[in-house]
């Protein structure tokens, strides 16, 4: 089997069924980890300063855009197609 390296960043059941072998091979992501502490939501949320009229699902649901069209960029520069 071929590795997919951008589906193995993306894709958590493709990686789960990765080979430990496969595993070692696969580079560091370049947009890094996605997971964050108790500590660090709770700091990004009070570093907000309030809701300027947005709910907090909006202002949730605009991070993930913003952090999705830096992934797709770092993605299509690095390999020169879509991912």
């Amino acid at each position: 089997m071929k590795l997919d390296i951008i589906r193995a960043w993306k894709d958590e059941l493709y990686r789960s069924n990765l080979t430990a072998e496969e595993l070692a091979q696969l580079p560091e992501n370049p947009a890094g980890s996605f997971e964050l502490s108790e500590e660090e939501l709770e700091a990004a949320h009070g570093a907000r300063g309030g809701s300027h009229g947005r709910g907090d699902n909006q202002f949730v649901t605009a991070f993930l855009i913003c952090l999705n069209t830096i992934i797709l960029a770092v993605c299509v520069n690095s390999n020169g197609s879509d991912c």
